[in-house]
């Protein structure tokens, strides 16, 4: 019986084996294949005599049941040896090439080049391997990506279900070009199914001398990739390059968590960027991407960013976010940062960390977590050093319940600037899905040089997390100033008000009310979304002095009157010279947090001060767009009489200007009031129109253009009387020297009309008109004619000319001035000028007409009594002459 049966089983097996072989054969196998199945053949042939060689022991179930087990064990183990040696002896890669690069052709209309050969691999694990390839942007033959190699790898257990589950993806080399255009999409926008056909579609793989078939399930177990990745976006106008890029991940498949570890340094121009990150965490997502969440985070950041110069940044924690909620979650999180950070007021030395073992908001269940939150920071702004602290030790809203203890935080700032604020939120409880926290109090103090600001501020906070919405219905504040340049030392501002945000429909709405010494303020603004805000505002009162809210502008003085250098004291030996007197940093000027905001508004004051400058009835319309401001509209009275024109600060640029009339207005008082200078005085017609660009008032002094014309009546020159100056030129003529004079504040030089134009060109300005008239003087533009406005010099020549000597005010003793040009030569700063009359220029032409005098009046034009007479008559009349002049 045992024989019988041995000699069946190979007679059968040997007929599946003669079918299989027909079977290659018809699909078209080679002749290894068929060498590899008669060598199986004859093994199975030798295995069974072997078997019947083994010693006859009683047949049991069991025993049965094993060799039946042995028996499909080795079956099915030479099927999978036999397939594999068809895999590896029959079946040619690189016949798949020009088909899939004909199908990526027709959906993506790009060009995939693959110039190494595929290669299969059978251990230790199934896979395919792939030599430099390369796939080009849509109908171009730019690349978008290459590689130097990739190899993939497949589970062999899942083969059985037709399931291809990839256990490996490993890729070196990499290369790609990511592209955000101009309309906002991507480069690999058909890539990701966007322009592709249904995902629902499968799309047909064509194989060789086969029919098409539908492509089977793909899972991948594992992703390495090194390479590099530029990214541009044209949008944004940034360019960044990832490189040295390595990434590994676990298994990816939706519902199951797989590790991730990234390196790579970023570089970049626009912006300025050059960073190094790590980054290890455990990420999970599902099927439909609507969750995300990031376990055991450990980020870390070094280098250079825009605005931002990190020497250490880390990130540590577990996180979580729900797209469809809005929902966010961290815990044991830990928030470390170390650097600088720029700006308009830059930030040095920055410690700064965050640490919370439970932070999560969910507005639309209306729920909020915060449990053990702390923030701290400390570091330097500018140069005054500053502090940061924050406290939220446990505050929980579920429903309709609320509960939790109350967020308190402290700013400090220590300094040229010293300011100490406290804040604290507290009371918490709901209603109707609206949280509720009274009182919120802010209060504390400012102080700088001798000016101290008390402040406070108290309000109940109520806050829709289903609507978004926030709101300080009833704000009440009171602030209170202490100066001693203030005329009652102190000032009292009491203020009320409101503040309303709306996050749905990013909206602000805010007013607020303030009395100033008996005067009403009103203020609104109303605001329109939050990344490019569109604000809307008006600010009416009744009198409004700035003076007494913001420090007082430094009041210039007067350089004293320059005196002869005196050799200074012999120095002792060893003794160390003096330090050099260290100038002050030109102010820094800029505009640019103009940009990203548009907002127009109105502002009507009944009274102004505003740096020591006053007027009434001040009128002027707002506004700003496209990081510019313009003022147009402007209008007030002031100084007896009116102002109009308009004015605006750019950012592209960083410039400013001003076109503006001053009409029939006291100028004396003005130029007190506005630059404490006395140095005109008169009633008339100014205008300006003055533009300049820079980063610092140096700069913008030294680029002014444009010009300023004056037009008074029945005013005064301050500081020097030329009539007096030039009845005092005694001995100047003889001499032949000038006569250089200082400024002096109690005199000045009256005149019926002034006209005059100053051309300012790169901050000197030329002075091309001068027309000025006194009862005994008429004032001219001489050469040079320079008032350079940068450096505060003047170079300016005024021609003087005598009239009118013969009708009183002293008009006799300048009669021998009569008809000659007295230059007087100004020079020094512009506050307090020195002029010199230049006499040794005019003493010939006062002689010249000292002698025609004479010849005229005493000689009568009689030469008789001879030469030597008439020369002995003349020396006689001109000494004479120049004795009545000189007063002697």
């Amino acid at each position: 019986m045992r024989r019988h049966q041995a000699t069946h089983v190979p007679i059968a097996r040997g007929a599946a084996t003669n079918r299989l072989l027909h079977v290659s054969w018809r699909v078209g196998r080679a002749p290894s294949a068929y060498n590899a199945l008669v060598t199986a053949r004859r093994a199975r042939v030798l295995l069974f005599p072997a078997c019947l060689a083994m010693p006859s022991l009683p047949e049991t179930d069991s025993m049965k049941w094993f060799k039946r087990i042995l028996i499909a064990v080795l079956a099915l183990g030479l099927l999978l040896g036999v397939g594999i040696a068809i895999l590896l002896f029959a079946v040619d890669p690189n016949a798949y090439k020009a088909p899939l690069a004909e199908q990526v052709k027709q959906r993506y209309n790009r060009t995939l080049r693959i110039d190494g050969d595929l290669k299969l691999a059978v251990f230790p694990r199934l896979g395919l391997s792939i030599g430099r390839a390369s796939l080009t942007e849509p109908a171009s033959d730019q690349v978008f990506a290459a590689l130097d190699s990739a190899k993939v790898s497949v589970a062999l257990w899942p083969l059985l279900s037709r399931e291809v589950v990839i256990d490996h993806v490993d890729v070196t080399g990499l290369k790609a070009n990511l592209v955000r255009n101009r309309d906002g999409r991507l480069s690999f926008a058909d890539l990701m199914g966007q322009t592709a056909a249904p995902a629902t579609t499968p799309v047909p793989v064509p194989v060789p001398g086969g029919k098409e078939k539908t492509p089977l399930q793909i899972d991948i177990a594992g992703v390495s990739i090194a390479g590099e990745v530029a990214w541009r976006d044209d949008q944004a106008g940034t360019q960044l390059l990832i490189e040295k890029l390595q990434a590994t991940t676990g298994r990816i498949a939706p519902g199951r968590p797989f590790d991730v570890n990234l390196s790579a340094r970023v570089l970049g121009q626009a912006p300025k960027v050059d960073a190094t990150l790590q980054l290890q965490t455990n990420v999970e997502f599902d099927a439909g991407f609507k969750t995300f969440a990031a376990r055991k985070l450990d980020f870390k950041l070094a280098g250079s960013v825009p605005d931002v110069r990190a020497n250490a940044l880390s990130v540590r924690g577990s996180f979580g976010y729900d797209v469809t909620k809005s929902a966010f979650d961290a815990t044991n999180l830990s928030v470390a940062f170390q650097g600088d950070v720029a700006g308009r007021t830059p930030l040095t030395g920055i410690d700064a960390r965050i640490e919370a073992q439970t932070l999560s908001a969910a507005p639309a269940d209306g729920k909020l977590t915060i449990d053990r939150l702390t923030m701290a920071a400390s570091g330097k702004a500018a140069a005054d050093a500053f502090d940061l602290t924050v406290e939220a030790p446990g505050v929980r809203v579920t429903g309709g319940n609320a509960s939790g203890d109350s967020i308190n935080g402290r700013v400090k700032i220590s300094g040229s600037r010293a300011l100490d604020a406290k804040f604290t939120l507290a009371g918490l409880r709901t209603a109707a899905d609206v949280l509720t926290a009274d009182p919120f109090t802010l209060e504390g103090s400012y102080k700088q040089a001798a000016r101290s600001i008390q402040f406070k501020v108290a309000t109940p906070v109520s806050a829709n997390w289903r609507a978004g919405t926030v709101a300080l219905d009833t704000l009440v504040a009171d602030l209170r100033i202490d100066d001693p340049a203030l005329p009652n030392k102190s000032v009292q501002v009491p203020a009320n008000g409101m503040l309303r945000v709306d996050t749905q429909k990013q909206h602000v709405e805010a007013k607020l009310g303030a009395t100033l010494e008996g005067s009403k303020l009103d203020a609104t603004l109303d605001a329109n979304s939050f990344s490019a805000p569109r604000v809307v505002f008006s600010l009416v009162a009744d009198k409004l002095d700035l003076d007494k809210l913001v420090p007082p502008k430094p009041v210039m003085t007067v350089p004293a009157p320059i005196v002869p250098p005196v050799a200074p004291a012999a120095t002792p030996a060893g003794t160390p010279a003096p330090a050099p007197a260290v100038p002050a940093a030109p102010a820094a000027v800029d505009f640019s947090p103009l940009h990203g905001i548009t907002a127009s508004g109105t502002v009507r004051v009944g009274s102004l001060v505003a740096r020591n400058i006053k007027a009434r009835d001040v009128s002027v319309v707002i506004k700003v767009a496209d990081g510019r401001v313009d003022l147009s509209g402007m209008q007030a009275a002031l100084y007896d009489g009116r102002l109009t024109g308009s004015a605006f600060a750019d950012a592209n640029g960083n410039r400013l200007g001003i076109n503006a009339v001053l009409a029939d207005v006291s100028i004396q008082p003005l130029l007190v009031d506005l630059a404490n200078k006395d140095l005109l005085s008169g009633r008339g017609r100014l205008s300006l129109a003055l533009q300049t660009s820079g980063q610092s008032t140096d700069t913008m002094k030294k680029r002014l253009d444009g010009n300023v014309q004056v037009a008074l009546r029945d005013g005064a020159v301050k500081g020097i009387n030329l009539a007096q100056s030039l009845r005092d030129f005694k001995a100047m003529i003889g001499r032949k020297q000038d006569d250089a004079q200082q400024n002096n504040r109690s005199q000045s030089t009256d005149f019926s009309q002034l006209d005059a134009r100053l051309d300012i060109a790169q901050g000197v300005g030329t002075l091309n008109q001068l027309d000025l008239r006194a009862p005994l003087l008429r004032l001219s533009p001489g050469k040079p004619a320079r008032i350079d406005l940068a450096a505060n010099q003047f170079d300016l020549v005024v021609n003087t000319n005598v009239v009118n000597t013969s009708k009183g005010q002293g008009g006799a003793d300048l009669d021998a001035l009569r008809e000659v040009t007295v230059p007087v030569h100004l020079t020094g700063p512009i506050e307090a000028p020195a002029y010199r009359i230049m006499w040794a220029d005019i003493g010939g032409a006062v002689l010249k007409n000292a002698v025609q005098e004479a010849i005229e009046k005493r000689l009568g034009g009689s030469t008789g009594g001879g030469q030597e007479k008439l020369e002995e008559r003349l020396k006689d009349s001109v000494g004479e002459r120049l004795k009545g002049l000189l007063g002697r």
